[in-house]
């Protein structure tokens, strides 16, 4: 048997209707974004879940909320799948950004991660430390089954891009759009395999 982790990352929050970044700020879902998350929801319900985590934050434990509805599970929100922490970028579109640090489009257009070099940003390797915690921890308690985590955009890149060895500071070059599906299979004999990403199937 197999442990297989559902990453869910949250419906459209109205920050991200609007284009701004996000990060910790907590803007809730959109009209939109309510009905993607029943949407994935009734998608999932199809699935025997062992347990629904979640990012505290209102988008995502929105999602979650609908999934729960469909699974019949208890969200259990862990403040370690919140997102990276963006500091003085947070409510800024990427054209505001790159005003107010021009250095940064260069360093996008390398393929290297940009919010290291933002004033304020949280620590890459506190990040990096919290999420990796919160998927050892998961993948202790659950040996096989299925588990969901709804989280955000940069804590999955941060995760799948550990396990497919990208050198640090760099980008995946994966993408996940809001209500996203990607797995990721561990098994018996420590296989570890990235089923699929970005699965938007259900809109």
């Amino acid at each position: 048997m197999s442990l297989r982790l559902w990453l869910v990352r949250h419906a459209e929050s109205t920050w991200n209707a609007a284009g701004r970044i996000q990060g910790q700020a907590d803007p809730p879902l959109s009209a939109q974004g309510r009905v993607q998350a029943r949407s994935v929801a009734l998608r999932l319900g199809e699935v025997e879940f062992q347990a629904l985590y979640a990012s505290p934050l209102q988008r995502a434990e929105q999602t979650a909320q609908a999934i729960a509805e469909t699974t019949g599970l208890e969200v259990l929100l862990d403040a370690r799948l919140q997102e990276h922490g963006v500091g003085e970028a947070s409510g800024l579109d990427w054209d505001s950004i790159v005003v107010r640090w021009p250095q940064l489009e260069e360093i996008a257009l390398r393929g290297e991660l940009v919010v290291p070099h933002i004033p304020g940003a949280e620590i890459v390797q506190d990040f990096e430390e919290r999420v990796w915690a919160i998927f050892a921890e998961i993948r202790r308690e659950y040996q096989e089954g299925d588990v969901a985590l709804v989280s955000h955009g940069g804590v999955f890149h941060t995760y799948l891009r550990k396990l497919m060895h990208v050198e640090d500071g760099y980008y995946s070059g994966l993408s996940f759009g809001n209500t996203s599906l990607s797995q990721v299979e561990f098994a018996a004999d420590g296989h570890v395999s990235i089923k699929f990403v970005n699965d938007l199937h259900h809109l």
